[in-house]
């Protein structure tokens, strides 16, 4: 009985650090994107790259209430592919980066304008391909987190 609370809160553990990391990759991400736009000149469509987790939270929570009340799978129940997993996170540190690159001083227009649309396209990817696989595999989830 021990060993089995010992796991329970592992498992918690690892949820709420999963879900930690998230935000706090968000967080940082949004921040980079004002800056980029505030004091580097990048156009304002960049704040896209720092709202989409924001809005992909909204509909994942509308989701779920919707399925609540069904008593259908929660989203939250979704085990995503591995390889998603993978991607996302990659694509998490590559516009992390690109958004870094935006700061340099110096910067030519046409690089901002070049960085910006890579950032927003990859993000606007992830997002769109979890929105997807949530769809497609909230009716046969397992009882792993979505987190990645």
């Amino acid at each position: 009985r021990a060993v089995a609370g010992a796991i329970a809160d592992d498992q918690s553990g690892a949820r709420f650090g999963a879900t930690f990391d998230m935000e706090v990759d968000a967080y940082v991400t949004a921040s980079l994107a004002l800056q980029a736009v505030v004091y580097h000149a990048a156009p304002v469509w960049l704040l896209a790259a720092g709202l989409w987790r924001y809005g992909y939270t909204i509909w994942e929570a509308a989701l779920t209430a919707r399925r609540h009340r069904t008593g259908r799978t929660l989203p939250a129940d979704v085990e995503m592919p591995e390889w998603f997993r993978w991607q996302a996170k990659s694509i998490c540190v590559v516009s992390v980066i690109a958004l870094i690159g935006l700061s340099l001083p110096n910067t030519a227009p046409v690089v901002t304008t070049l960085l910006s649309a890579f950032v927003v396209g990859i993000l606007s990817y992830s997002f769109l391909t979890s929105v997807v696989l949530l769809r497609l595999n909230v009716d046969t989830a397992t009882s792993a987190p979505i987190r990645s």
